[in-house]
């Protein structure tokens, strides 16, 4: 069985926001929420120590993959390590949230002092037609030499793709343990 089913033509005119024509991205919303952790919570770190950044950001009316991903510098001293995003929607009474968090992990890979870059997210406010900033701010971290390595041997290689076998290597095991203890098996 087929049907054709005639409607009036809907004709709607699309514009971006004031101020918003050379952002490369813009959530629409009523609100933005956007939190920031650091673990560990320190300033001063050795080379071949590690430090995740978290940023959740979260509004409604809004699907969390629609949240644009963070940028990841190059930065030099410094390896960068960003994780699959965690993206959660929610219902709850007809209302809808999406959320999305970012982690990334710098390894810091030779002594001094290293300038984490700030976050600029824009924002279009619906309720107030008005265009938002979140800025969350840069940090600046100082990393002294490790003490284990030796002056002899000169500079120590960067730890980049070794370390992100052996920090994927864990994330896997522990994947493994948490369906383990769910009672899923492999090969099921």
């Amino acid at each position: 069985l087929e049907q054709t089913l005639a409607t009036e033509e809907i004709r709607f005119e699309a514009t971006m926001p004031p101020g918003a024509q050379r952002l490369a991205t813009l959530i629409s919303t009523s609100t933005l929420t956007v939190t920031e952790s650091w673990a560990p919570d320190a300033r001063a770190f050795t080379v071949g120590d590690a430090l995740t950044r978290r940023i959740t950001m979260k509004a409604p009316d809004v699907l969390g993959m629609a949240f644009p991903p963070l940028p990841v510098e190059r930065i030099d001293g410094l390896s960068v390590y960003p994780k699959q995003p965690i993206v959660n929607d929610t219902a709850r009474r007809g209302r809808y949230e999406g959320q999305r968090t970012e982690r990334l992990t710098y390894v810091f890979e030779q002594p001094g002092t290293i300038t984490l870059p700030a976050i600029v997210m824009h924002w279009w406010d619906i309720d107030k037609a008005k265009l938002n900033v979140v800025t969350l701010p840069a940090r600046t971290i100082t990393v002294a030499a490790n003490p284990a390595a030796s002056p002899a041997t000169g500079p120590q290689p960067a730890a980049g793709p070794a370390l992100a076998r052996l920090v994927g290597r864990a994330e896997l095991g522990q994947h493994r343990r948490r369906e383990t203890r769910a009672g899923i098996g492999h090969g099921q």
